[in-house]
């Protein structure tokens, strides 16, 4: 079998050497979906190689898919570390996302299911290619690192900042799925090092920081994110406090999104949305208070403010505890609060 180019959407060529692997990551490289396999324990033989070449060479074709499809046999002693840092298993096959230059997700299962999987896998990367999910603002504040590298640097190296980083600019794009793979590996690798880092600021910082954003990622989704709040207000309560701060930040969304009587949903709670739904009909209570949730999300918070405003005025309680919460993230003395007026709020119970 050889490496083969069908269209300049889609091409597949081996990985063999440690030089290679790494060019898989380098920036401005195509997005990718990297076989990592060994024959001998995987039951991985040469049909296997074509049957998924063909799969995800008609997958690309069906969904307008851009990648390159590269076949690593890892038995290799040199790729050790970087089979580590993967999660491959001796005797299941391992499918690597790698999206914009970094791992984005990982299918460990038998070939015959990884061959009938890749179309969604095709689907989901050409949605994000495209774009057009609902956008969340994340704020300039640099991201702590963590000094420790978990690898080799001869080996991929897995680095918290970059890891952060890359989901936070997924999260700007309106791709939460994706962000919230990459803010996980950044939690793993910082609870990983934590029994030899005890009681260090930066690594306490940067997990702090990355529970939060793991928090958000799933919020933006519709999923339950609790219990990453519950251990980040338990562990990481200072950082919380911090006005301006990520972790803050999160934990009014959270609050936010909690007390609104809608499920917020980024796919549902977009402004076009609700906008088109409280232009046909403005006592739409419910659709005002998610749109609260999505300007928060959004960082316009002057007009998010204005809407909480309205909802106070319009006696529905989500208002003011939406100002209550929103004075915790920016501080009762912003000028924004005190432009509204501070009497205005009520504290939002629960979370």
């Amino acid at each position: 079998m050889t490496a083969t180019t069908s269209a300049a959407a889609f091409s597949s060529s081996f990985v063999s050497s440690v030089e290679e692997f790494r060019a898989l990551f380098a920036p401005n490289s195509a997005d990718r979906l990297l076989l990592c396999y060994e024959p001998e324990h995987d039951g991985v033989a040469a049909m296997n190689l074509t049957a998924l070449e063909e799969a995800v060479r008609a997958a690309a074709a069906r969904h307008a898919t851009k990648v390159q499809l590269h076949f690593w046999d890892c038995s290799s002693i040199a790729f050790v570390a970087a089979k580590d840092q993967l999660g491959k298993e001796r005797g299941t096959p391992l499918l690597a996302v790698v999206y914009r230059q970094a791992l984005a997700d990982t299918l460990k299962e038998p070939m015959s299911a990884m061959i009938q999987n890749v179309d969604r896998v095709c689907e989901r990367l050409a949605a994000y290619q495209r774009g057009g999910k609902i956008a969340v603002r994340t704020s300039s504040s640099p991201t702590t690192a963590s000094p420790h590298p978990v690898a080799d640097d001869s080996y991929m190296s897995v680095d918290v900042s970059k890891l952060v980083g890359m989901g936070k600019r997924l999260l700007t794009d309106g791709k939460a799925e994706y962000a919230e793979k990459f803010f996980h590996r950044a939690l793993g690798t910082l609870d990983a090092v934590r029994p030899q880092c005890e009681g260090d600021v930066n690594i306490d910082g940067s997990t702090a920081l990355c529970l939060a954003w793991v928090a958000l990622a799933q919020i933006v989704q519709g999923k339950n994110a609790d219990a990453h709040m519950r251990r980040l207000e338990a562990e990481y309560a200072a950082f919380c406090e911090e006005v301006g701060s990520d972790a803050a930040r999160v934990r009014a969304t959270h609050r936010l999104v909690t007390a609104a009587p809608l499920t917020w949903r980024s796919d549902t709670c977009s402004q076009k949305k609700l906008r088109e739904v409280l232009d046909r009909d403005p006592q739409s209570h419910e659709h005002r208070c998610a749109l609260v949730v999505t300007l928060f999300l959004a960082g316009d918070l002057e007009r998010c403010l204005t809407e909480a405003v309205k909802l106070t005025t319009l006696h529905v309680p989500f208002g003011a505890a939406a100002i209550s919460a929103i004075g915790e993230f920016i501080g009762r003395d912003h000028a924004l609060m005190q432009a509204i007026g501070v009497d205005r709020e009520r504290p939002l119970t629960g979370v």
